[in-house]
């Protein structure tokens, strides 16, 4: 990479339901990295190792893989994100945009609480899982209208989970 060059600075996200006290909540999670394509051929890696087709989705629970090497696949995951920064919110209610603006939120706070994530002017991506966003116009005008740069300007999208982020090469 050219050091004039700006890095990327990416987010990805992901949802799941839950219900607490009788009342459906959702949950979004997410990971943030640096560089992105390097987990993506680290992951790309570790599902060859383990046997798996490329575009396999890669679950913490329920893969087609015995108990050891689903242990084994899990710890090389953690290794592998360790230095990756977690985002969790858990918003009652199944409107998933509106739990994607809370963990927008978090990450605003986050960038302010450690600004050497933003140092050289990083372009930032949030990459949703298909289905989080459900009205792309009314995210855009709410990352406008409520955050300073990167925020305001960030890029994002919806991938199907199991598709890599970026091309593996």
């Amino acid at each position: 990479m050219n050091e004039n060059q700006p890095r990327d600075l990416v987010f990805a996200f992901d949802d799941s339901e839950i219900v607490i006290e009788g009342a459906p909540h959702t949950i979004i999670a997410g990971m943030g990295a640096n560089d992105p394509e390097a987990i993506d051929r680290a992951l790309a890696q570790l599902k060859f190792q383990f046997g798996m087709s490329p575009s396999e989705e890669v679950k913490w629970n329920g893969m087609n893989l015995d108990q050891r090497d689903r242990e084994a696949l899990s710890q090389e995951l953690l290794s592998l994100l360790n230095e990756a920064t977690t985002l969790v919110t858990i918003s009652e209610g199944v409107n998933r945009q509106i739990a994607a603006e809370h963990v927008t939120r978090q990450l605003a706070d986050y960038l302010v609480s450690h600004p050497y994530r933003l140092e050289g002017n990083p372009n930032l991506s949030l990459i949703f899982d298909e289905g989080i966003i459900s009205d792309p116009n009314t995210h855009d005008n709410f990352l406008r209208n409520n955050f300073p740069r990167p925020l305001s300007n960030a890029n994002f999208r919806s991938v199907k989970s199991h598709e890599p982020t970026h091309p593996v090469g």
